[in-house]
């Protein structure tokens, strides 16, 4: 059976050609390679090397990224069943919240403070805290 499409004019090359990996050698999947270990730390280096007098712009870019990001935040809640479900962010933390809360039985806006400490909706259950989950691992 062929992999090629119906409509395509090209011709299948048979037997398949082998393209050279020059960066084969690099792939090592358990992250264990002293070899590879040492390349990527000796050319992190090198780029810093050459990068070093960038610092300052690096952080103003950096500030001014964060600066424009609502860290603290929540996403759309979506109905489904008998509950509404959505996910919330926290200035200083790296993953999501998962909850979920009762569906409202009206069709009312959210009045939520912005404030990290106070549920987006009553009744709001935590269902999974990537952030928990990760210190785990």
């Amino acid at each position: 059976p062929s992999r090629q499409s119906e409509v395509s004019t090209e011709k299948l090359l048979d037997p398949p050609v082998a393209v050279p990996d020059p960066y084969g050698w690099m792939r090592d999947e358990a992250r264990t390679n002293e070899e590879v270990l040492q390349h990527l730390t000796d050319e992190n280096a090198y780029t810093e090397s050459l990068t070093s007098h960038l610092g300052p712009l690096r952080e103003s870019i950096y500030k001014d990224m964060v600066g424009s990001i609502q860290e603290t935040d929540y996403s759309l809640p979506r109905p489904r069943g008998a509950f509404v479900y959505y996910s919330r962010t926290f200035e200083g933390k790296s993953y999501s919240v998962h909850c979920r809360a009762p569906r409202p039985s009206d069709d009312s806006t959210i009045d939520w403070d912005g404030s990290a400490d106070n549920p987006i909706l009553p009744g709001e259950d935590v269902l999974l805290d990537v952030n928990e989950l990760r210190q785990v691992v």
